[in-house]
């Protein structure tokens, strides 16, 4: 495989394509396109292309003998990637995740299910055995911070995900294939995973003697590990010296492929002002290695969810397809909030401002009153997590109740062919969005709205704001493009994203009167 400056050769074999880079010039960069699977179930064993109501209703009887109907979530979102690392190879399907930043893949004996305590280090491996003090170390003071999780960490393996903190991930999600020896009495994780990274197996590995990796989740998830350097190839797409974590410790059976900022990898956490890692550092991931390696010219890509009844989307790294959204593409600044943890990089999470929002309900439209908000872009969460109070404030206009569950609100299920839909503003860009996105389950015509109540400074737009939104992450440029998605184009409009910026893209009316930061 050649790498040249000006040109990047794919084959078409695979999920991933390389693509002239702009209509009227044959010199410039091309782009990768990377494709992705969309499945939809309660796990990932369990799910399908088929995204529908799903009847997982509890009757009980009341004392006034009517039916208590209870809805649970049955309606996560998976994004799955097939990649594959080291000399020979070995094939990996991994969660595609814009709401973290690093690469991190499970060793052979390293995965237990999520019964037991992360604070009890299992220490598997005896090779392993230097890296525990340091990781215990870490996790003293996981126990001791006195903040908010959810704010610095995703919240792991649950049914709707989480908010995506500054640090990780929003969350894991279960993979199919290969099994593990452990089992959960619970059944919270089905301790499945799709495959494991041998490291003698490829020649090429080489282990670095950094920090240990570590990743703690809201819910105490967590993956620890060692760091590494090998070859990564996405389809026909491939990288050398790509950084990436091998997993020896984890009950998280779902690995993550990380494209978030450099200042989001977990080698430069920090949790609060009582821990910061011994040698915090950046390191190129992989939109940072497409550039340096010369595919694409700016770290920049843009996601594209299709319709909800498609069973692919796609991320087009260096490039924005002009075919796959409508009206024009607005940039807005991305948020600081490295400034919340006190990180030497203020640009640590894909966030940006929403300034209002409106609901259309039952023929009314309603403006709902809220202060502006940080909102992160996440395709890590399915659900969205929004104040309490904005998010009750959405539930009435629906008349909904809270869920006893505590996964979002009860409503009755919108009619077919009525526009139920909620509008948000990002500083003059505004996205319409089909509450039908927002549904997880239903039973006797009552329907669970996966919009989750959350006290966190961060709010969570997860799959179902994405999935009605063209979203072009300019990590370079520290910018975000949203425009309204069109689904089902029939004839790419691919161009590059060059030093200039996001071509065909304008600054909203209001991007001055939005935070820089928080």
């Amino acid at each position: 495989m050649k790498f040249v400056r000006s040109l990047y050769t794919c084959g078409l074999l695979s999920s991933v394509s390389c693509l002239p880079a702009t209509p009227d010039s044959g010199s410039s960069p091309t782009v990768a396109k990377v494709g992705f699977n969309k499945l939809y179930g309660k796990s990932f064993s369990e799910a399908t292309a088929d995204r529908k109501y799903t009847d997982l209703s509890e009757t009980t009887s009341t004392s006034n003998d009517d039916d208590e109907v209870s809805l649970q979530n049955t309606d996560n979102t998976y994004y799955n990637v097939n990649i594959s690392l080291g000399t020979e190879g070995q094939n990996i399907s991994i969660q595609l995740d814009t709401g973290s930043s690093d690469l991190w893949v499970i060793k052979p004996g390293g995965l237990h299910c999520p019964n037991t305590s992360p604070f009890q280090k299992r220490g598997n491996d005896d090779d392993e055995a230097p890296q525990s003090a340091e990781i215990a170390s870490f996790i003293s003071q996981l126990e001791s911070f006195d903040g908010s999780f959810s704010t610095l960490f995703g919240s792991g393996p649950n049914p709707l995900g989480g908010p995506t903190g500054s640090i990780t991930s929003s969350r894991p999600v279960p993979t199919d294939g290969g099994s593990s020896s452990n089992s959960s009495s619970e059944g919270r994780n089905s301790c499945n995973v799709t495959a494991f990274f041998e490291v003698d197996k490829s020649k090429t590995f080489h282990r670095n003697q950094t920090d240990p990796f570590y990743i703690q989740y809201e819910d105490f998830s967590y993956a620890s590990g060692y760091w590494g350097t090998d070859y990564l190839q996405v389809g026909d797409l491939r990288v050398h010296n790509a950084s990436f974590a091998v997993a020896n410790d984890t009950n998280s059976t779902t690995p993550v492929f990380g494209i978030g900022f450099p200042g989001g990898e977990s080698s430069f956490a920090s949790i609060g002002s009582g821990y910061r890692a011994a040698h915090p550092h950046e390191y190129a991931n992989f939109p940072q290695l497409l550039k340096n390696q010369g595919i694409i010219q700016r770290v920049a890509y843009s996601l594209y969810l299709n319709s909800p009844n498609s069973t692919n989307g796609n991320v087009l790294f260096g490039g924005v397809d002009h075919s796959q959204y409508k009206g024009q593409l607005y940039t807005l600044p991305i948020l600081k909030l490295g400034n919340l943890t006190g990180d030497g990089d203020p640009y640590n999470t894909l966030a940006i401002t929403l300034e209002s929002l409106s609901v259309t309900a039952h023929g009314s439209t309603h403006k709902i009153k809220s202060n502006p908000i940080p909102v992160v872009l996440d395709s890590g969460t399915t659900a969205m997590y929004l104040p309490n109070k904005l998010a009750d404030s959405i539930a009435a206009a629906f008349k909904g109740t809270p869920s006893p569950s505590g996964d979002g609100y009860i409503i009755e299920c919108p009619k077919i062919g009525k526009k139920n839909k909620i509008t948000y503003n990002f500083g003059g860009a505004t996205i319409e969005t089909d509450i039908n996105n927002y549904i997880f389950g239903s039973a006797d015509n009552k329907c669970l709205l996966g919009i989750i109540p959350s006290s966190d400074v961060l709010s969570v737009f997860g799959d179902v704001f994405l999935m009605d939104a063209y979203v072009v992450y300019d990590l370079e440029g520290k910018e975000i493009a949203l425009a309204q998605a069109s689904f089902n184009s029939s004839e790419e409009q691919i161009e590059a994203i060059t030093s200039s910026g996001i071509p065909s893209a304008k600054r909203a009316p209001h991007y001055s009167h939005t935070w820089k930061s928080l």
